[in-house]
């Protein structure tokens, strides 16, 4: 049986690599992110596009030096998705802040769940005081994953002058793994949607030097990576395709007398990233874990902080339509 799909082409169905229609229709025509064009379906920050829904594309260029975020959304391409040297497009990867002195560094911002399912957020890095440590925040949990792909342990901060460093906040887990191995444009566990990684947990802050000096904060922690799906007949991929983890932030130095630094951030666990097509050229997709943030110096007497802990790896799944065959 023959057919004819949206661009005029006789397709044989029997021969066919994927159903009619799997790619999508193309009905958002060939955009062009290149960091000047503006679309209704993504919002435009600098060289950054962010999408506001799933996109139906002809063909779809993303420029050198761009970044397109999927934010929970799909992309489907009829034809060829060109990705530059130097351009990404990318799940959401929010990695954590730094410390600053005894101020805590912020933590990666959790993946919001909308078609797609979303990622654990990162734990705040403790703030510095001046007697013992205070622990950081346990990273967040994601209930369905693909893979055990957990956060980071944050790192403990440094003992002060007569008082003891903050523990490491603990990693964020994926609660239930769910192996997925089929083509399909949604992830779902029942009517539950698959998650990406979970979130590492916040730096300890360094202990103080009891009278007038605080410990240095700790640094926030990553974000696990999200989801991203890819339904496109051709790919050539000479940048970056990206579900990772995010990078847990750097703890503070201890303050000028006695003081202890603050641990670093744990990286956030590798998320899910789940490509079809028919042809693939280029630089593979990754799913890495997000590495742990450096430790703060101590100072006098006090003691440096512990380096914050990687993520697990996530899952990278990609599908050959014309070989038929899951590609490792």
């Amino acid at each position: 049986m023959r057919t004819i799909d949206p661009q005029a082409r006789i397709v044989q169905l029997e021969k066919s690599f994927l159903e009619t229609g799997l790619f999508g229709d193309g009905s958002d025509g060939a955009p062009d992110f290149n960091g000047t064009n503006t679309f209704t379906f993504a919002s435009k920050s600098g060289n950054t596009y962010t999408l506001l829904r799933s996109i139906f594309c002809t063909d779809m260029f993303v420029r050198s030096g761009k970044t397109l975020k999927t934010a929970g959304y799909r992309i489907f391409c009829t034809g060829t998705l060109l990705i530059e040297s130097t351009a990404v497009v990318r799940s959401g990867l929010v990695d954590g802040g730094n410390a600053y002195l005894s101020s805590g560094g912020t933590p990666g911002a959790a993946g919001a769940s909308v078609e797609l399912g979303g990622s654990g957020g990162g734990g705040t890095g403790a703030n510095g005081a001046t007697g013992a440590g205070v622990s950081g925040s346990s990273g967040g949990t994601v209930s369905i994953g693909m893979t055990a792909s957990a956060g980071g342990a944050g790192g403990g901060g440094g003992m002060g002058g007569g008082t003891g460093g903050g523990g490491s906040g603990s990693a964020g887990a994926v609660t239930s793994n769910r192996p997925f191995r089929a083509v399909n444009h949604y992830l779902l566990s029942g009517t539950a949607l698959i998650y990406g990684g979970a979130g590492g947990g916040g730096g300890g802050s360094g202990g103080g030097n009891v009278s007038t000096v605080s410990g240095g904060g700790g640094g926030g922690a990553g974000a696990g990576g999200g989801v991203l799906m890819i339904f496109a007949a051709s790919i050539v991929n000479n940048g970056s395709i990206t579900a990772s983890g995010g990078v847990g932030g750097g703890g503070g130095n201890g303050g000028w007398t006695n003081s202890g630094g603050g641990g670093g951030g744990g990286g956030g666990g590798g998320g899910l990233a789940y490509v079809v097509y028919n042809n693939y050229a280029g630089n593979l997709p990754t799913a890495s874990a997000g590495s742990g943030g450096s430790p703060g110096m101590g100072s006098g007497t006090g003691q440096t902080g512990s380096t914050g802990s990687a993520g697990a790896g996530g899952v990278l799944l990609r599908y050959n339509a014309n070989r038929k065959t899951w590609e490792l």
